[in-house]
């Protein structure tokens, strides 16, 4: 039996979808110490191209130890983790466009 209470993990649920543009989710569970936390990542064309933004809106757990916490590392961690997000889509754009190719 495999446990919901792995290493590190998220779930999340859409909470806004528009079509071509952008999308919402919601992080409703996980192991960071978050609460409140909503991510968006959204296309905006660029030239021949495009241009992926994703930005994350949270409230650190703990009151102000939390605060402490976001200041010392938090932040730090959740754009480490932004930017593995991004590039792994990036690297997955990549290897759809060259089998299109």
């Amino acid at each position: 039996m495999q446990s919901d209470r792995r290493k590190n993990y998220i779930r999340e649920r859409i909470t806004d979808w528009q079509e071509g543009k952008s999308y919402t989710v919601s992080i409703y569970e996980g192991t960071m110490p978050l609460k409140n936390t909503f991510a968006t990542l959204s296309v905006e064309p660029d030239g021949a191209g495009a241009i992926l933004i994703m930005g994350i809106e949270y409230t650190p757990k703990f009151g102000p130890l939390g605060a402490l916490m976001n200041l010392v590392m938090l932040r730090r961690m959740m754009e480490k983790s932004m930017h593995s997000v991004v590039q792994g889509l990036d690297e997955k754009a990549v290897t759809l466009a060259s089998k299109v190719a």
